[in-house]
């Protein structure tokens, strides 16, 4: 198993030594004796260490963190807020030029260890943790509810059909004793009358045989006797025969199904037996909401200038000079003082809170930017002469200048720290 795989020392790699200790900063396994000179060495006496079993308890993407950059092959030195990403000093000219606020490191994992530090990332976590509870047992409860309405769902089709078939066996009994009804009055009605035509076709029949013996027998007295009783019989007849068709006895009896137009309109228009459909119940889940300043560095809102609204608070008229005023620069000390970079006029510039300005002094070249070093001091860089300038404001005297070896640019402290950037990239602190 990979737990169980055995690291050896990095720096005595050909002697196959068991570590015993990985330092993380240095990214290397060492042995017992390296890690007592590791420990003592000025350069990583101040590393922390951790012992390989505690190495192999780590999750797979921490082992994975690069102390580094990967790009360089430096070490991070500088977190950039915007970015969310540590970077090297290379970095920070190539890459993060146009990025303000970055932090040196040490800063910024500063508490990132401490209770205080890991509190609110493990109250997240646990928040996140029981919404996912949460939800996990709303969607185990949800199924074993689904399964109940299915098996419900099933039992009402059942019940419906079942519901259906009695009716419609009532419906066909009460149609099947409709149709015998109707078919033995027809019967009874049909066979009377196929009765009483029997008999008269019986009189009708023995008279005819009797006409046919008088025919070959009888004398011409005989038959002009007989003719009018035959004549009697036939126009009874006849008269029997008109008021059976005159009443419509003669009709014939036929019988005919007509279906229930309901029931075609069932039969026609029910294209199914119903439809099963599925709503959403929206549940009560409380959803972690980020807040503070660990919000900030998880989400971190990008301002665009056209959402950016500038609000005049203040005007300030500069002393004139020969040339167009050129502001490349400001910053405000604690007590409140505005100092301006001139760029065009060589100069530095200061304005208190009512807005009244003058010139403190004028400088060898032309200021491309300022910043703060303590409540009486500032930085300037001085484009043209290649330098950085300390000036203190209330005396408004040059303290100390720094040589560059190019022209200058931007500048900000950072901490005990002055950053600047020259024309060929160097980062000079």
């Amino acid at each position: 198993m990979a737990s169980m795989q055995n690291h050896f020392c990095d720096i005595c790699v050909e002697s196959h030594v068991v570590a015993v200790v990985w330092c993380p900063d240095c990214e290397e396994f060492l042995c017992p004796e390296c890690s007592k000179h590791h420990s003592r060495a000025k350069i990583s006496r101040d590393h922390t260490t951790i012992t390989v079993a505690d190495y192999k308890k780590l999750p797979p993407f921490f082992l994975s963190i690069r102390y580094s950059c990967s790009d360089h092959n430096e070490k991070f030195e500088f977190y950039c807020p915007f970015h969310k990403h540590p970077c090297c000093v290379k970095c920070v000219n190539e890459t993060h030029v146009d990025c303000r606020n970055l932090v040196p490191l040490h800063d910024a994992i500063k508490g990132a260890k401490t209770e205080n530090g890991l509190l609110q990332i493990d109250q997240e976590l646990r928040s996140v943790q029981k919404s996912l509870n949460d939800i996990y047992e709303n969607c185990s409860s949800n199924l074993q509810k689904l399964e109940k309405q299915k098996k419900t769902s099933c039992d009402e089709i059942v019940n419906i059909r079942h519901v259906i078939n009695q009716r419609l066996d009532k419906l066909e009994g009460a149609l099947q004793e409709e149709l015998e009804e109707k078919y033995v009055a027809a019967k009874t009605k049909t066979g009377t009358l196929l009765s009483d035509i029997m008999n008269q076709r019986g009189t009708v029949n023995g008279v005819i045989r009797d006409l046919e013996i008088i025919k070959k027998v009888a004398t011409g007295f005989q038959i002009f006797m007989i003719v009018s009783e035959i004549e009697n019989t036939i126009t009874e007849r006849v008269q029997y025969l008109e008021e059976l068709h005159e009443a419509g006895s003669l009709d014939e009896l036929n019988l005919q199904l007509n279906v229930d137009p309901a029931l075609m309109s069932f039969m026609k228009n029910a294209f199914s037996f119903g439809t099963i459909s599925y709503h959403h119940n929206p549940i009560s889940l409380d959803i972690l909401s980020l807040q503070g300043e660990h919000a900030e560095t998880i989400v971190r809102p990008s301002n665009t200038i056209d959402k950016i609204k500038l609000i005049p608070k203040q005007r300030i008229q500069l002393p004139k000079s020969e040339n167009v005023t050129g502001i490349t620069g400001c910053e405000i000390l604690n007590d409140g003082q505005l100092l301006f970079v001139d760029f065009d006029n060589k100069r530095l510039l200061s304005a208190d809170s009512q807005s009244k300005s003058n010139e403190l002094m004028k400088l060898s070249s032309s200021p491309r930017d300022i910043a703060i070093v303590d409540k009486n001091t500032v930085a300037i860089t001085l484009r043209d002469d290649q330098t950085v300038v300390l000036i203190d404001v209330k005396a408004n005297k040059i303290v100390k200048t720094f040589d560059v070896t190019s022209p200058c640019y931007g500048i900000d402290r950072v901490e005990d720290k002055l950053v600047t950037h020259s024309t060929i990239g160097s980062i000079y602190r």
